[in-house]
């Protein structure tokens, strides 16, 4: 693929990104509340306090792997929501990343670019996917670091998946069982070949 379809595809990635990002910048100040606030402020309390795997437990959910992120921006400034927007969003254009890095995978060449990138587009304006980030919810954890492990998985960067995995896991209880299923079907496909072959 020559330098003209890479810079096509930035540039199709860019303007997905810019409205996802227009989409949500409206929203930047918004203050979580119900679970979105217990959250919000387990984040802000592990800040506060230190982070540990104790800190970043949050009612009662192994969501340390994506709550760090998290608690990381509020050691700039302690309670401030549009620090925890920005970690989101930051996250969020990672995943139609690696959403657009699947598709790529899934219908290689150039051919259908232009269609994955719009395919991508509406990834990025799902409602319930933005409402998750703005409304902090360690489900959104789950989503970032599945798509960002079955990237890897497509490329076959097996140590990235194994650390986008880890991520998974202790994003909430429901990550643990999608990265054991993901990971056996991969088993599963990757070897399947080779008894077709011994058949």
């Amino acid at each position: 693929m020559n330098a003209r379809y890479w810079i096509e595809r930035g540039l199709g990635f860019l303007i997905v990104a810019a409205v996802f990002l227009l989409i949500l910048w409206p929203e930047r100040g918004y203050v979580p509340i119900w679970d979105g606030r217990v959250y919000a402020d387990c984040a802000v309390s592990a800040a506060q306090h230190g982070l540990s795997m104790q800190s970043l437990r949050c009612a009662g959910h192994p969501s340390q792997g994506y709550l760090v992120f998290l608690a990381l921006s509020q050691l700039v400034r302690l309670g401030d929501v549009r620090l925890l927007f920005a970690v989101n969003a930051l996250l969020g254009m990672g995943t139609l990343l690696c959403i657009r890095v699947i598709l790529a995978r899934l219908f290689p060449g150039g051919r259908h670019a232009r269609s994955l990138d719009l395919l991508t587009l509406v990834c990025a304006v799902q409602p319930v996917v933005l409402s998750t980030l703005l409304q902090i919810n360690i489900d959104f954890g789950v989503y970032v670091f599945f798509f960002a492990t079955l990237a890897a998985l497509m490329r076959r960067r097996y140590a990235l998946a194994a650390v986008a995995g880890v991520f998974l896991c202790f994003s909430k209880e429901t990550g643990t069982l999608v990265f054991g299923v993901m990971v056996a079907l991969w088993a599963l496909f990757e070897l399947m070949p080779f008894a077709e072959s011994a058949a």
